[in-house]
């Protein structure tokens, strides 16, 4: 099973709520619009500073929270397991 750990939230754009998620050593912003109403997934720095602007395909979405978004990251399909760690949370 994959696990996806949420590093740290970052600063509020005032249209979008982000966060810095790390998985197989590769770090992602997960961003969710509140204009356009969607979830997308961004590589990125262990910073949180996005290295490329092209969306992860297949992951996230219109309609998607946050939550769904990083279980489609993760690769599950119906549940979510959150345990505390010494960062943040992470999921399974």
């Amino acid at each position: 099973m994959t696990t996806v750990t949420m590093i740290k939230e970052l600063p509020d754009t005032g249209v979008s709520s982000q966060c810095l998620v790390k998985k197989d050593g590769k770090y992602y912003v997960v961003s969710t619009s509140r204009l356009a109403r969607e979830t997308l997934v961004f590589n990125s720095d262990a910073d949180g500073i996005v290295t490329d602007f092209a969306e992860i395909r297949g992951v996230g979405g219109r309609f998607m929270t946050r939550a769904q978004t990083i279980e489609d990251l993760a690769g599950i399909s119906n549940s979510i397991t959150l345990a505390t760690i010494e960062h943040g949370r992470k999921f399974r």
